[in-house]
């Protein structure tokens, strides 16, 4: 538990796991943190590791394959009615669900927007090619992406480019600048 690490983190040179500011405080000699999870958000906002006293390293490399299985799980998901399918078989009406009007589609030949192509966003493009959808994404930095990708622009062209796409999958960090990226402006330039 956290109080557990507090109580022996004063002679800790590298904490692994956790990171909260109350942690670090206890931690005087700490140089290291390394959490086991892409998104470092809340880790970047303790005092210490934002001032870059200690080094902060996540796990976005070595999970990036995992995450992108688990978006393409999701679109296959949405894309077959699941999430309907299952509420159903809980009430036992899921035979009259899946007889009705439940919308179910292919992936092959749809459309899918990555909208950040760094490690999670090029293993979910390539994931998405190999079941037959385009892929087109965007990149802060440069126009160079995956060679799965069909097209990729660059951050500002988000919109243009929802209103190409089937799917979204967004693998941005949560910055100030991204943070509300998904508004009406999105969803109303979005099929």
């Amino acid at each position: 538990s956290e109080a557990d690490a507090v109580k022996e983190a004063g002679d800790a040179d590298a904490i692994l796991g956790l990171c909260s500011e109350r942690l670090l405080a206890a931690a005087p000699r700490l140089v290291w943190v390394q959490i086991y999870w892409a998104g470092a958000e809340s880790c970047l906002r303790v005092p210490r590791v934002a001032s870059g006293d200690v080094v902060l390293t996540n796990m976005q490399k070595m999970s990036s394959p995992t995450i992108g299985e688990h978006a393409i799980a999701m679109t296959l998901a949405l894309a077959r009615s699941l999430p309907v399918y299952a509420k159903g078989m809980e009430s036992g009406a899921h035979r009259e669900l899946y007889t009705a009007d439940m919308t179910m589609t292919s992936l092959p030949g749809k459309t899918m927007l990555v909208v950040g192509l760094g490690g999670i966003g090029t293993e979910t493009a390539r994931r998405a090619a190999a079941l037959g959808m385009g892929v087109i994404g965007t990149r802060n930095s440069s126009r160079e992406g995956p060679p799965c990708g069909d097209y990729v622009g660059l951050s500002d062209e988000v919109l243009e480019l929802a209103g190409e796409a089937d799917a979204f999958v967004i693998a941005l960090p949560l910055t100030g600048a991204t943070r509300g990226l998904l508004d009406e402006a999105f969803f109303d330039a979005a099929r």
